[in-house]
C-alpha cells in the first residue's frame, strides 16, 4: 500500500499551499517494511534543488495544472518564491546544491552497488533529521531512539566502546 502527503506541518500558514512531496509504501508480509521517499525540484537554471515553491501564493507542481510557460512567467517577475522553512530541506533554507546529488555517485548497500547523491554527507546535513545527529553521522548516538531500547540503553550507559569504533571502521571501508 503507498501513499502520498506533504511534508508541511498541518500548523504551517503554506499548509495548502504545499505540493504532495512525500511517498510511503508500507508491506507488513513476510517483514515488515516501510519506503520514505522525499522528492525534490529540479527547478530553473539556478545552483539549488527545493522542495516547495509557491507562485502568486500557490503550489506549482505538475498537479496543479500549471503550465510551465506560467510558472517561468511568474518565476521572472519575481512572483515565486522557495518556502525556506516547510519541508525536508528547511535545514538548509529549503534549499540544497544540485552539486550535492548531482551527478549520481555509487554506494554500497546490503553488497550490491545503488545510486547515491554525489555528496552524500551534504545532503543529508542538508536534511531534516530524525534521530540524527547531522554533526557526526559516523558514530552513533541516543538521539531519536526509543529510550526503553535495549541497544539504545546500553548506548546511553557505555557509550562507544573501541570495539564498536572498529566495527565501524572495519565496514565503513567497505563501502
Amino acid at each position: 500500500r503507498c501513499w502520498t502527503k506533504s511534508s508541511a506541518e498541518t500548523s504551517s500558514a503554506h499548509r495548502d499551499a504545499t505540493r504532495r512531496d512525500l511517498l510511503y509504501c508500507l508491506r507488513i508480509e513476510p517483514a515488515y517494511m516501510l519506503l520514505d521517499v522525499s522528492s525534490y525540484i529540479l527547478g530553473d537554471l539556478g545552483p539549488d534543488v527545493f522542495v516547495h515553491r509557491v507562485c502568486d501564493g500557490r503550489s506549482v507542481d505538475d498537479s496543479t495544472g500549471t503550465s510551465p510557460e506560467a510558472v517561468a512567467a511568474a518565476a521572472a517577475a519575481g512572483r515565486c518564491e522557495v518556502l525556506g522553512d516547510v519541508g525536508p530541506l528547511r535545514h538548509g533554507g529549503g534549499r540544497l546544491r544540485k552539486a550535492a546529488i548531482r551527478p549520481l555517485a555509487r554506494c554500497r548497500a546490503e553488497g550490491i552497488e545503488v545510486p547515491c547523491p554525489n555528496r552524500p554527507l551534504e545532503t543529508i546535513q542538508a536534511m531534516v533529521h530524525s534521530g540524527l545527529d547531522a554533526a557526526c553521522i559516523a558514530l552513533p548516538t541516543t538521539k531519536g531512539r526509543e529510550a526503553d531500547d535495549v541497544w539504545t540503553l546500553r548506548l546511553a550507559e557505555s557509550g562507544l566502546v573501541p570495539e564498536d569504533v572498529r566495527i565501524l571502521r572495519e565496514r565503513s571501508s567497505r563501502l
